[in-house]
């Protein structure tokens, strides 16, 4: 007889295979409790996430918010709801890399549930940001299409139609958004906006008072009004309006601060500082008030209360990032170096992400001369901030001390897109324009900046400096006598219209002008050496040196002094008072290149130079720490050819000192030249570079180790600068001749190798200029 029992599905299970029943009944169970388990722990976690993740949005912590956001999301990927809340609290925060991340979730939001409809309506936004016009109107179209009545539709759709200048349907749009909701200030002041793209006033103020019709005590409209004031450049209604948002809300001290900003803007200073300080009082522990104050000292002129204030916001809020950014911007602008480093390492250790940090650490390294790590970071901040002008802007800057001039014109040319306005930016360009040998684009940006700001003195100079270039003397002369109206004090401009009197033989404005540079700054020694040249041109050396020596009772900086008064003793072939102006002028300054190479040149000519090492020996061995008689013993085996010394003395002064950049340059020089490894040559080089930007020998150098390298642009570039100081060395020429040969301006470089062999027909290269000048010759 069999006995049955009942499942708890009815199902009659013989008795007798009971145990296998229960058998089968519990596996399944046992398998899958372990699974529900884990499934309940991974929605508990993920509810705790997004109940610490809503809490931070009330308390506006919107960046703790969206970490709690994303750790939901790596339990529950597909969470439409969690992708929408995470691209809103993105978009709370408002600044680039936040609005592409809210940009990318919304879309993975409606991906999942095309039914979020704000979540259309706020990547129409936008679209409008990015003034993507048209794709913001089809995502009202489709908002509209499930929702007829939705009023944010409306108006997205009116202001994409707005966007593409199509004023009159935009306003039928937002129209139609005030009908079905006539009580919403905020389209009422999206209907004005668009009457005042369209420039239609007097619709625009209607609109604007409509709004305060709606509601009277509504901020929003009366500072939307204020701005329309201001706009028509009513300064009394607006003083009015901004006073009466204070009245309808005196403890906002956002409402104070505008009322500072529009008095700063109206030149009235007292009133600004005055609501200022009272904004600080309303809430002493406000920081947004305290850096508002410190704007306006910095504005003013007083850096030093600038910096009070900020500093008085990070005692109040220890983790406030904003006045530590003020204080990094003020000291790298006065290259209180250790001081910027402090903030930025702060900023970083609490936001290691932070965008504008890493950016203004990669002005520290550029301020700091570590160009490599400073293209490092910047790329790295323009890759995470794509759209940000600054980041390509200071990139562009770092190539450009890099000699990267291409590269250099590409950041900056990106800055410009994305901000067409940015003046530093378009100078800079300038800039790279001029030593690309292109004055045209030159002036072209430089002209662009004088309609922006016509006294911009840097555009006058770079205006100048094209027409120059192009031999336009009238221009030229025009564009520094504008430079020189705007700011008196730059001797640069002085110089270099005595240069084009000189060029034109008129002597006596010439000296006037290097006389008058030379009056504003003692130290100005480009415009002593022309004074000299005057004199020596006239045969009155002694003239020349009592020139010379009255100017060492002025200049602060004698050692390039001492060097030009060296000259023209060796000029005079007073060789023993040139030998010992020259030494003064090392001893002076262990670091001015040219007076090595000048004594250099002037034991050669003497032939002394078994007495010169005797010398420098013994200097050595009394004073083995000194630089100068390594560098010295360096320059006389370089000059005998005797290179393995050369390298010794070079290589033992850079024991001393690794960053001593004349030993550093003239060693790059001997490993390029005498069969060393290039790219060993390559460090010194940068390494001299480094700590002497401004030197021309080491330009060419590093300009003929590119050369070498086939970087034939980069080359190019330093060639050029180097060139322009030292234009009268021959083998100078011949590298920028050949660097031109090898990119293939045949012009250039015929123009460059003619003028090398004109000066000199017996240097080195001497003859494979002359079998290229026969190659572009034979193919002309």
């Amino acid at each position: 007889m069999k006995v049955y029992t009942k499942t708890t599905i009815g199902t009659d299970i013989p008795m007798e295979n009971s145990s296998r029943a229960s058998y089968l009944l519990i596996f399944p169970i046992a398998c899958v409790l372990p699974i529900l388990t884990a499934c309940s722990s991974a929605e508990a976690k993920k509810s705790r996430h997004l109940e610490r993740a809503e809490r931070y949005v009330q308390e506006e912590k919107f960046r703790e918010a969206i970490i709690e956001y994303m750790n939901a999301l790596q339990i529950s990927p597909e969470d439409a709801q969690a992708n929408y809340k995470l691209g809103l609290a993105h978009l709370k925060i408002g600044d680039l890399a936040n609005l592409r991340h809210a940009f990318a979730t919304l879309n993975k939001s409606v991906e999942i549930d095309p039914n979020i409809t704000d979540a259309h309506l706020k990547i129409g936004m936008l679209y409008l940001l990015s003034k993507e016009y048209d794709k913001a109107i089809e995502k009202s179209e489709m908002v509209l299409k499930k929702e007829p009545q939705n009023v944010e539709g409306y108006i997205l759709r009116g202001n994409g139609l707005a966007g593409l200048k199509q004023y009159d349907q935009a306003i039928a749009e937002v129209k139609k958004a005030i009908e079905l909701d006539p009580k919403r200030v905020r389209t009422h002041l999206n209907l004005a906006a668009i009457y005042l793209m369209k420039k239609d006033m007097a619709a625009a103020k209607r609109a604007y008072q409509n709004a305060l019709k709606v509601d009277e005590k509504s901020i929003e409209a009366h500072l939307a009004l204020a701005s329309f004031y201001r706009f028509a450049g009513k300064q009394e209604e607006v003083e009015e309006i901004l006073s009466k948002t204070i009245e309808l809300d005196p403890s906002n001290i956002s409402l104070r601060l505008n009322l500072a900003s529009f008095y700063l803007s109206s030149a009235k200073s007292e009133k600004a500082e005055d609501e200022l300080l009272k904004a600080t009082k309303i809430d002493p522990n406000d920081t947004n008030a305290w850096v508002a104050l410190g704007d306006f000292y910095l504005i003013s002129g007083k850096r030093d209360l600038a910096i009070q204030q900020y500093k008085r916001a990070i005692e109040i809020q220890s983790d406030a990032l904003l006045p530590r950014k003020k204080l990094v911007e003020i000291y790298l602008t006065s290259k209180q170096l250790e001081e910027a480093n402090q903030y930025i390492s702060e900023i970083l250790k609490q936001r290691p992400s932070d965008v504008e940090g890493m950016l203004l650490q990669g002005r520290w390294c550029l301020a700091k001369n570590q160009v490599n790590e400073a293209v490092t970071l910047l790329q790295k901040v323009v890759n995470q901030a794509p759209d940000l002008a600054a980041g390509h802007y200071y990139l562009g800057l770092t190539y450009a001390t890099r000699k990267d001039l291409q590269q250099a014109k590409n950041e900056l040319s990106e800055a410009l897109r994305i901000s067409p306005n940015y003046v530093e930016a378009r100078l800079a360009l300038a800039s790279i324009h001029l030593n690309l040998g292109d004055p045209v684009l030159a002036r072209e940006e430089a002209s662009k900046v004088l309609a922006l700001q016509p006294n911009n003195v840097l555009a006058h100079l770079h205006l100048a400096d094209a027409a120059l270039r192009q031999k336009d003397f009238g221009k030229a002369i025009e564009s520094y006598q504008q430079v020189i109206a705007l700011n008196p004090k730059l001797t640069v401009s002085y110089v270099r219209l005595g240069q084009i009197y000189r060029a034109q033989k008129k002597i006596k404005e010439a000296q006037e002008q290097f006389e008058k540079a030379l009056s504003i700054n003692p130290d100005q020694a480009d415009a002593l050496a022309q004074v000299a040249a005057l004199y020596l041109e006239k045969g009155e050396a002694d003239q020349a040196l009592k020139r010379c020596e009255s100017q060492l009772k002025l200049a602060s900086n004698p050692a390039p002094i001492h060097q030009i008064i060296g000259q023209i003793h060796h000029f005079k072939k007073d060789f023993s008072r040139a030998e010992e102006s020259y030494k003064k002028a090392i001893e002076t300054d262990p670091n001015l290149l040219s007076a090595y190479m000048a004594l250099g040149g002037l034991y050669i000519q003497n032939k002394s130079f078994d007495q010169a090492i005797q010398q420098y020996e013994g200097v050595k061995k009394m004073s083995p720490k000194a630089l100068a008689p390594y560098m010295l013993l360096g320059t006389i085996y370089d000059q005998l050819q005797d290179y393995e010394k050369a390298k010794v003395e070079y290589e033992q002064a850079l024991k001393i000192d690794p960053k001593f950049a004349p030993a550093a340059n003239n060693l790059a020089w001997l490993y390029s030249e005498q069969g060393g490894n290039i790219d060993v040559a390559l460090s010194l080089a940068e390494t001299a570079r480094e700590k002497l930007p401004d030197e021309p020998a080491i330009a060419d150098t590093l300009g003929w180790i590119y050369y070498k390298k086939n970087a034939y642009l980069k080359a190019i570039s330093l060639l050029k600068e180097s060139t322009e100081k030292l234009g009268e060395n021959s083998v100078v020429r011949y590298h920028l001749g050949m660097a031109y040969y090898k990119n293939g301006d045949k012009d250039q470089a015929k123009r460059e190798l003619e003028a090398s062999l004109k000066l000199n027909q017996s240097y080195p290269g001497a003859e494979e200029a002359q079998k290229v000048l026969q190659e572009l010759n034979t193919k002309n």
